[in-house]
């Protein structure tokens, strides 16, 4: 399982998601360690600060990952940047990350394009920037892992997308998920029929023993609304408590694919921070 979170990482979210979401849920993984969230954090968007360094510095020392989603978010003009100008967006924000909030920078490794909207340019400032893996692309099919593009991996774009292939950059692709019932990523609602709490239990069905992982994919104002959050609390309790479950973030996720199916996960996560609280 992979939670993620697009937006600031700031007082509030960090109560909705952490306190009234991950807390409340009571799910742990299996060595014990609440379950984390990936964060793909702004800093500065619509002309306002969206991110703290307190929040930041806490979400890291519970063993939350924080990423990239941009330093403004500029939607209407994104696809347009300019190779510095794209630079400036990605690589400012984990600048921000590193030098203000005193993230460690190796830790600082993902990206998810604004809009899940990417173009060949954008690949290239990745790779250039030492990025490990991007998370804006849809999944071939539910089955679909994620991958190594230099190693194999193939995109599938999505409308809004500007052709293109990204074939043989070094970097991995963590599909951007989609849920039974409907084609929307982020925030799912009830569809096909089917409730959140139903949707996102037929996916992890499908996919039980898998190792593909169930996206649960927010933003703070979906999680904020409490009919909503009790269907994804419920979800996160439920699936935690069956044998095998993981909840890792994105980059843990892609250290296991690295290590291989094999490897031992409590072994692989004693790297990395842990909730015991």
């Amino acid at each position: 399982m992979i939670l993620s979170l697009d937006g600031g990482a700031t007082s509030w979210p960090w109560e909705v998601a952490y306190r009234r979401t991950i807390l409340a849920s009571g799910a742990r993984n299996p060595n014990g360690c609440r379950i984390p969230m990936t964060w793909f954090t702004s800093c500065c968007h619509g002309g306002r600060q969206t991110g703290e360094r307190d929040v930041a510095q806490a979400a890291h020392a519970a063993g939350h990952e924080l990423a990239t989603h941009t330093m403004t978010r500029p939607d209407e003009r994104w696809l347009g940047l300019s190779y510095d100008e794209l630079a400036q967006e990605i690589g400012g924000q984990r600048s921000w990350l590193v030098d203000n909030c005193l993230i460690p920078r190796n830790s600082v490794q993902g990206f998810r394009a604004p809009g899940f909207r990417t173009n060949e340019l954008i690949g290239r400032v990745l790779v250039d920037l030492g990025f490990k893996y991007d998370s804006p692309h849809l999944e071939r099919t539910y089955q679909q892992q994620g991958g190594a593009l230099d190693k194999g991996f193939e995109l599938t774009l999505a409308r809004l997308d500007t052709p293109h292939t990204w074939t043989g950059l070094p970097l991995f692709e963590v599909p951007a998920y989609r849920l039974p019932g409907g084609n929307k990523r982020m925030d799912p609602m009830p569809a096909g029929g089917m409730s959140i709490l139903q949707r996102l239990s037929a996916d992890f069905e499908r996919k039980r023993g898998s190792g593909v992982p169930v996206p649960v994919l927010a933003h703070i104002a979906y999680l904020n609304t409490p009919a909503i959050r009790a269907e994804v609390v419920g979800f996160l309790r439920w699936a935690l408590a069956q044998p095998n479950t993981w909840a890792l973030t994105y980059s843990q996720y892609v250290a296991w694919l690295e290590a291989g199916p094999a490897a031992d996960m409590a072994e692989l996560l004693a790297a990395y921070p842990c909730d015991r609280s």
